[in-house]
């Protein structure tokens, strides 16, 4: 699914297409507009890398589940790809974390998933404040701060979860118990390698000329290392809170 949206003062402009439905390029290629992939098919890959000429990999890189966080930047575009945490609803000791891709170009925001992100979510429903798709350094600093925000409330629900699975432990030593924590501590193993790749990424942008221009874009994103920080070491303390 193709996700289009253009911000119009305070309103966000909502288009959503399909190929199976007329897509017209100057639509897709409007100046400002956020162009979000949902699980893509192959069509619209190709719809979007032609219409603005990018190469398929920048695509298929966020497609990939075992693609790793970095930044690349190539003359007028660049392509930055993050692991965003996710919860699986059904087990409520499973969390993982799945790419996301972030490529910024002159007039155009393309944002690539495969599967449906409540970070994405956010920004689609306008609950972030002062968010417009015509900032583009601006709005994928929101989204980084967003993200750290959304592994720090996962790592405090592990920690919950975790508490109240070691008070059943202390009246009981079933297996069930200690599954649970096996998988809590495989779901810290996932996120603390994803945070130091993160992490890594969001240090190379402060060396960059990214967000240098503004001095309140480059406040935030030292906001985002610090929370980002944050949260490896919470995830780190939780490791050994568990090992032991």
């Amino acid at each position: 699914m193709i996700k289009i949206y253009k911000s119009h003062n305070d309103i966000l402009e909502k288009k959503h297409f399909s190929i199976s439905e007329t897509l017209e390029v100057e639509k897709l290629t409007e100046k400002n507009t956020w162009i979000h992939l949902l699980n893509p098919t192959e069509e619209e890959i190709k719809v979007v890398t032609n219409s603005f000429e990018i190469p398929e990999e920048h695509i298929r890189a966020a497609l990939d589940e075992e693609e790793k966080a970095r930044l690349e930047i190539d003359d007028d575009l660049i392509l930055l790809i993050i692991d965003v945490p996710m919860h699986d609803e059904n087990n409520r000791c499973s969390f993982a974390t799945v790419p996301l891709g972030i490529i910024l170009l002159g007039d155009h925001i393309i944002t690539v998933s495969t599967v449906k992100l409540a970070l994405i979510e956010e920004f689609i429903q306008g609950r972030i404040k002062s968010f417009f798709t015509f900032k583009k350094t601006r709005f994928i600093l929101q989204l980084l701060f967003r993200n750290s925000t959304y592994f720090l409330l996962y790592l405090k629900q592990i920690g919950r979860i975790s508490d109240n699975i070691e008070r059943q432990l202390k009246n009981s030593m079933r297996n069930q118990e200690l599954m649970l924590l096996l998988e809590l501590e495989k779901s810290l193993v996932y996120f603390t390698t994803s945070l130091k790749s993160n992490e890594a990424v969001l240090e190379r942008m402060m060396r960059t000329e990214i967000v240098k221009r503004y001095q309140d874009d480059l406040e935030l994103l030292e906001d985002v290392i610090i929370e980002t920080k944050q949260a490896i070491e919470m995830a780190n303390i939780y490791s050994s809170i568990l090992s032991g």
